[in-house]
C-alpha cells in the first residue's frame, strides 16, 4: 500500500498548500486533535460564556433573552441574502489595494487563518455558531436593549456598536469594521425586535468568512 493509502487510512487528511508544495495534514494525528480541541474548547468557553453572561444578566434586569432568540419565518428568510453585502465587504477588503486592507489581510492570513486550520469544516460551523448566539446576546440582546432603553434607541444602537468593534481589538482597522458590523445587525434588531435574524446573519458571515480565509485564502482543503 502507497504512503497516500496509508494516510488516508488512519482518518480524514487537509492537504495545505503552500510556496513549498502541497502537505498533507492528518485532522486526526495527535498535535492536530490538540489544536481542534483547543479551538473548540476556546469557542464554548469564550462564546459560551458569553451567552452564559448574556442570560444571566437577562434575569438581573429583566430582559427575555431566550425568545429573542426564537428562530422566525422571516430570519429564515431574509438570513442569505442580507449576509451577502457583509461577505461583499470582506471579498473586496482582498481585492482593495489600501493599506490598513493590507495589514488586514496579513493579520487574517498570518494568524486567524493558522489558528483555525486545523478545525474541520464542521468545527468551523459550530464556532461560527456559538459567536452568532453568544455575542448577539451579549452585544445586542443586553446591551443594546440596555442602552436603547435608557438613551433611546439610535443612541443605544451606536453605543453598543461602539462597545462591540472595541471588543475585538485586533487592529484599528478590524475595530472599525467590527464597529460598521454591530450598526448593521444592531439595526436589524431594532427593526425585527428579534435577535434571530442578527443571529444568523453574525453566523452564516462567520462561517463563511472562515472558510474563504482558511481554506480559499491559504489553500487548506479537504484531501
Amino acid at each position: 500500500m502507497s504512503n497516500g493509502s496509508s494516510e488516508e487510512s488512519r482518518g480524514a487528511v487537509y492537504n495545505i498548500h503552500s510556496t513549498s508544495g502541497i502537505q498533507k495534514r492528518n485532522l486526526f494525528s495527535e498535535p492536530v486533535m490538540m489544536a481542534r480541541r483547543y479551538m473548540v474548547g476556546g469557542a464554548f468557553l469564550v462564546e459560551g460564556g458569553m451567552l452564559a453572561v448574556a442570560l444571566l444578566l437577562g434575569c438581573l434586569l429583566d430582559i427575555a433573552i431566550l425568545p429573542l432568540l426564537a428562530p422566525s419565518p422571516l430570519a429564515l428568510v431574509l438570513m442569505v441574502p442580507l449576509t451577502i453585502p457583509m461577505m461583499g465587504f470582506l471579498v473586496a477588503a482582498y481585492k482593495l489595494k489600501f493599506k490598513a486592507f493590507t495589514r488586514l489581510r496579513e493579520l487574517l492570513e498570518e494568524e486567524f487563518a493558522q489558528l483555525f486550520q486545523s478545525c474541520t469544516n464542521f468545527d468551523l460551523f459550530v464556532i461560527a455558531l456559538l459567536a452568532g448566539l453568544g455575542e448577539e446576546a451579549l452585544f445586542r440582546g443586553i446591551a443594546q436593549t440596555l442602552l436603547a432603553g435608557y438613551l433611546g434607541p439610535w443612541t443605544g444602537l451606536v453605543l453598543a456598536s461602539l462597545l462591540f468593534g472595541f471588543c475585538h481589538p485586533f487592529s484599528k482597522t478590524y475595530i472599525s469594521i467590527a464597529t460598521l458590523m454591530g450598526l448593521y445587525l444592531g439595526a436589524l434588531y431594532q427593526w425585527t425586535g428579534s435577535l434571530a435574524l442578527p443571529v444568523g446573519i453574525h453566523a452564516l458571515y462567520d462561517f463563511a468568512a472562515l472558510l474563504y480565509i482558511v481554506r480559499l485564502r491559504k489553500g487548506v482543503r479537504p484531501a
